[in-house]
């Protein structure tokens, strides 16, 4: 597989239940996790997102001790400090996500330090003469 084939590769996609900004109820959603977004849709085969999260910066939270009655929870918490609370069909699937998720974070977090390191070196140093 080349490099233009990868990119469109999703690392991981599947139903979770997403809880609500405004309504607080939880709903079923489709999400598809590709390089450092992760997606959700009304349905498999959606070709609109209804929502998208950045994953640079977040953080990922498992387990949610709060919710100890849905065992399948994790929390996505934004640079933002935005909340999305999310919940797989089972604490192993759970586990699948966030360790996928974490390893978005950390490759677009790694992406972030090489572009800066790139722009450091490519930007000369400010010498006045006078």
């Amino acid at each position: 597989m080349d490099d233009g084939q990868a990119a469109t590769v999703n690392d991981k996609e599947g139903f979770l239940v997403k809880k609500g900004h405004r309504r607080t109820n939880w709903r079923t959603r489709w999400f598809v996790l590709a390089q450092e977004c992760l997606s959700y849709y009304k349905k498999k085969g959606d070709g609109l997102a209804i929502g998208v999260i950045t994953l640079q910066g977040c953080s990922v939270i498992s387990p949610c001790p709060e919710y100890n009655k849905k065992p399948g929870v994790f929390r996505i918490l934004t640079r933002g400090k935005k909340e999305f609370l999310i919940q797989a069909a089972s604490v192993e699937e759970r586990d699948e996500w966030v360790h996928a998720i974490g390893e978005s974070i950390r490759r677009a977090e790694s992406t972030k330090s090489q572009e800066i390191d790139s722009e450091s070196k490519h930007t000369l140093p400010n010498i006045s003469h006078e």
